[in-house]
Order: C-alpha cells, then structure tokens, then sequence
C-alpha cells in the first residue's frame, strides 16, 4: 500500500467498516481503531482507544454508534463510551426497528446476540435455534420486519420466533 491508508503506527489502514454520521462526517471500523474523516482529512478518534480492532460500527435510530470490537461490544451515545458486553471476536452489529441490538459474532461462542438496550436482555441465537453457521457475517432488517443474517454457511430470515434457510432445495435460483 505505498500510497495507501496509514494507521497511527504507519500500518497499512485496513478499513472493514464504513458509516455515515448525521453532520455528514465518516466513521471508519479498522484494525487500529475507529476514525472519522470530514472529507479531506481522517483522523483517528483517540477517546475509542480503549476499544482496539473496530471491526463494524452501526449507527442505531436513536443516534447511538454501536461498536463491534475484538474486545466485546461498545456504544457510544456522544459523550461517553461504555462497555455493554463482554464478548470477543463480534463481527457486525445492526438494529432493528424496535431498537433491539443485533450483533453477529464469529468462532467458539458465535451466533447472532440480540441485544435490548433498555432492559439489558440478551437473547443468542446459534445452529441450535436454526441457524446455519455460528459464523455470522452480515446482519440487516428489512422494511417488512425480517431480520436477515448471512453466515459462512448460508442464508437465514427471522420472523421474531423462528429462523427459515434458504438452501438449493428451498429457493429454486440457487
């Protein structure tokens, strides 16, 4: 990366997430961290130091940035940032309509935590409650309420109780 990206110890940046901020500045998940950039300069957000590998970051409805690090999961309401689970290897993190926190989390202890930030709850999805893999990559509601979650094995939708796969012998495009 000769002319690419450098973190604060000149490694090569290594974005893994990208999120737009309501004042209409960047916020970048990588490996030395998070970083915003206005535009014409990206500078790294030292006050997340604490957090390490960002790996996705998620801006929930109520303006909440919600962090998925190698160390556990992180929100951070615009004045401070606070631990909300201790859990490593989170891969991605969503929210869904009804402010309930969906992070995907990867290797031993994997599966999908469905988090409720006003209660605390913690609900974890794994292969035992329907899902193809532990693994999880990508996690995203749709505008008619389903929650979609990609694994490294496959494809699932959530109805709020029950997860369906979509395989070659029940989606005949595959």
């Amino acid at each position: 990366a000769k002319d690419g990206l450098l973190d604060p110890n000149g490694q090569p940046l290594g974005v893994a997430c990208v999120e737009a901020m309501p004042d209409g500045e960047v916020w970048l998940g990588a490996g030395a961290g998070v970083f915003r950039c206005d535009g014409e300069q990206i500078q790294w957000m030292e006050k997340f130091a604490a957090i390490g590998q960002g790996s996705n970051l998620h801006r929930s409805a109520d303006g909440t940035v919600w962090i998925a690090g190698r160390d556990g999961r992180w929100k951070y309401d615009g004045r401070q940032l606070a631990k909300v689970v201790e859990r490593p290897s989170v891969a991605v993190v969503s929210s869904d309509a009804q402010g309930k926190v969906w992070f995907g989390a990867r290797g031993q202890g994997g599966g999908v935590w469905r988090y409720h930030p006003a209660t605390g709850e913690t609900r974890i999805f794994t292969v035992e409650d329907g899902l193809p893999h532990n693994t999880v990559k990508q996690i995203f509601q749709t505008r008619d309420g389903y929650i979609w979650v990609g694994t490294q094995q496959g494809l699932a939708r959530f109805d709020g109780l029950t997860f369906t796969l979509f395989t070659t012998h029940n989606t005949p495009s595959l």
